[in-house]
């Protein structure tokens, strides 16, 4: 049984939240006010932690600092909960340390698969990493950990013919996004755009040969260790130094 601690402030969404959580087989634990948020969350242990971005004391914001600086709860995954949704609030969110979120009113398809996600899962996450200040950038790295966020769910729902379809929307938009990005990069002037695009291409030849290997043998359990390492782990590596440039050239102007 997977628990979940819930930070609500709201009663009828925390109630709504607990009922579907343990009509679907978790432990709950709530906290209207998220005061103990950090004491409860070392006390249980929550395999996920549902956040209230407004709360009547302390912001949610300030409590996912408390979370993410502390090396013995910073692991476990934080959706927040959030009535807000105004352009640029998803970045601030992932900025701020959230592993994903969800907006109320809340839909209970939705609320259930992001559950399950971060739960069963091994979930792709925009973290700090993956955001490099550049809002087109970033929007695209969003997307990419989306697309393939739905390709782990149709591969646990065992549906080869639409993970395939998905790999082949996966394939193209990470093509787009390089090409994307490397022009962004000469905009900028980016002093290692060459080595840039070296890696681009490297990461684009071993994703290739990891989904042609898969066409022959099937998706195995290795699979999306291996997507991750390719898509998500070159990505924050070849992104780095780029990600400093663009923040030192925003500083300078």
């Amino acid at each position: 049984m997977k628990t979940v601690l819930i930070i609500e402030d709201d009663r009828l969404s925390m109630v709504l939240f607990k009922d579907l959580l343990q009509a679907h087989g978790c432990h709950t634990i709530q906290s209207i006010d998220g005061l103990n948020t950090v004491q409860l969350t070392k006390e249980h242990h929550p395999d996920l932690i549902l956040l209230d971005i407004k709360l009547p004391e302390i912001s949610g914001l300030e409590h996912i600092k408390s979370l993410k600086a502390d090396n013995d709860l910073k692991h476990i995954p934080v959706i927040a909960v959030t009535a807000f949704a105004m352009k640029g609030d998803k970045e601030k969110i992932f900025q701020a340390g959230f592993d994903g979120y969800i907006s109320k009113p809340v839909t209970v398809s939705y609320f259930l698969r992001e559950v399950k996600r971060f739960l069963t899962l091994k979930p792709f996450r925009l973290t700090e990493a993956l955001i490099t200040g550049h809002s087109k950038i970033d929007a695209e790295h969003e997307q990419l950990t989306e697309l393939l966020n739905d390709f782990i769910i149709l591969l646990d729902a065992d549906d080869d013919k639409q993970c395939a379809k998905k790999i082949e929307e996966i394939t193209e938009t990470v093509k787009i996004h390089f090409e994307s990005e490397e022009r962004i990069m000469e905009k900028f002037e980016y002093m290692n755009l060459e080595p840039h695009k070296k890696e681009h291409q490297r990461s684009l030849e071993k994703y290739e040969a990891l989904v042609k290997e898969s066409e022959q043998t099937g998706y195995g359990d290795n699979f999306t260790n291996e997507l991750t390492a390719v898509l998500v782990n070159d990505m924050i590596r070849t992104d780095a130094d780029f990600k400093a440039h663009f923040q030192d050239r925003k500083v300078k102007n």
